[in-house]
C-alpha cells in the first residue's frame, strides 16, 4: 500500500522508486510502519474512548479526576423521563484518570443502578482483587456508593455481575446490569447525588442545577471518624414555596424554606459520620409533575459542596 501511494507521488516515478538503494526504502518502510504501530496502539484507543462522567461530575473536584466507559457497553441511552443510562455486558470496565502526577487518595465512586430482569451480584475490582459488591435489584434505580483504595494514577476498573448478561435481540452479548448518574470525586469530604434527581441542567447564565422530585438524597463520603460537617447550597422552588427537610438516618436535622424564581443559599450543620452516609431531602408540597418529568419538579440545588465544620 505504502509503495502505491508513493507511485502517484508528483515527481517520483516507478523507475525512480526501484532504482533508490534497498537500506533507504526499507528505512522509510519501517518508520512509517512504526508511526502507523504508535497510532494504533496508542492514539487511536484515546480517540475512540467516549467520556462519559459529562455534566455529573461532582462539584467537589470538577476537573480533578475523570471517568471513562470503556469496554463491555452498549452506548448511552435516555427514558422518557429524560434518564441517562448505559447497559453493560456479564463484564465491563470504566477508566479512572486523576490529574498527572496526583498524590494518592481515595476516591468516591457513585452511581444508579438497575438490573435486567433478575437480581445480580455486582462486583468491582481494582488490578484484580474485588473493592465492593452490591447487589441490584431490577426494575427500579438504586443509588450506589463506593470508597474505593488510594487511586494516583491511570487505572481500570472492572465490572462483573452474576448472574451473566441475558442476550436480548439487537443486544447477542446480553443486558446485565444498567448504570446511571455516575460520579467520582477526589477530595474527601465528598458529596454525590443519590436517587430523586434529573440530572444536572444548566441555565443561560452558566449556573448548573439539579431538580429533585418530593423526595431525593445525597451521599456523604466523610474520609473521616467522629467529624461534624457543614452541607452548603444553593436552592429555588418550582411554581410555589416549598419547605425543604433533610435527614439523616431518619432524624431531621433541617428545615428551610425556599421561593420560586430565585436561588438562595442554605448552610446545613450535619451530624457526625463514620462512614458513606445517606442525607434524605423532602419537599413540602410535593412535586409538580410537568412534560418530560412524570414524578414532578420540586426544588432544584445549585453549588452544592460539604466541608468540615470549625472546631
Amino acid at each position: 500500500m505504502l509503495i502505491a501511494l508513493l507511485l502517484f507521488v508528483p515527481g517520483v516515478g516507478a523507475a525512480t522508486l526501484l532504482a533508490r538503494r534497498w537500506f533507504h526504502w526499507s528505512t522509510g518502510v519501517a518508520a512509517g510502519v512504526s508511526a502507523l504501530l504508535v497510532f494504533l496502539l496508542v492514539l487511536l484507543p484515546v480517540f475512540l474512548i467516549t467520556d462519559r462522567s459529562g455534566s455529573q461530575a461532582d462539584d467537589n473536584a470538577r476537573g480533578s479526576v475523570r471517568l471513562y466507559f470503556t469496554a463491555g457497553w452498549y452506548g448511552t441511552q435516555a427514558d422518557a423521563t429524560g434518564r441517562r443510562y448505559d447497559w453493560m455486558q456479564t463484564n465491563a470496565s470504566v477508566l479512572i484518570a486523576p490529574q498527572p502526577n496526583a498524590t494518592p487518595a481515595r476516591l468516591a465512586l457513585s452511581f444508579d443502578a438497575t438490573s435486567f430482569r433478575v437480581i445480580r451480584k455486582l462486583t468491582i475490582r481494582l488490578s484484580g482483587q474485588p473493592v465492593a459488591t452490591r447487589l441490584i435489584a431490577p426494575g427500579v434505580f438504586t443509588h450506589t456508593s463506593v470508597l474505593l483504595p488510594p487511586i494516583s494514577r491511570v487505572t481500570v476498573a472492572q465490572l462483573s455481575t452474576i448472574p451473566a448478561a441475558e442476550p436480548v435481540t439487537g443486544h447477542p452479548a446480553g443486558l446485565a446490569v444498567a448504570l446511571s448518574n455516575v460520579q467520582i470525586g477526589r477530595r474527601l469530604p465528598h458529596v454525590a447525588f443519590g436517587g430523586g434527581w434529573y440530572g444536572e441542567q444548566v441555565d443561560a447564565s452558566g449556573r448548573r442545577y439539579d431538580w429533585m422530585q418530593t423526595k431525593a438524597s445525597l451521599s456523604i463520603f466523610p474520609g473521616s471518624t467522629g467529624t461534624r460537617f457543614v452541607l452548603s447550597f444553593d436552592a429555588t422552588s418550582f411554581n410555589v414555596s416549598r419547605r425543604l427537610t433533610i435527614s439523616v438516618s431518619g432524624q431531621r436535622v433541617a428545615t428551610r424554606l425556599f421561593r420560586s424564581g430565585v436561588f438562595e443559599h442554605a448552610r446545613v450543620s450535619l451530624p457526625p459520620m463514620t462512614r458513606v452516609t445517606a442525607v434524605q431531602l423532602s419537599a413540602v408540597p410535593g412535586a409538580i409533575p410537568v412534560k418530560g418529568h412524570p414524578a414532578g419538579l420540586a426544588i432544584a440545588l445549585s453549588g452544592v459542596s460539604i466541608q468540615r465544620a470549625s472546631p
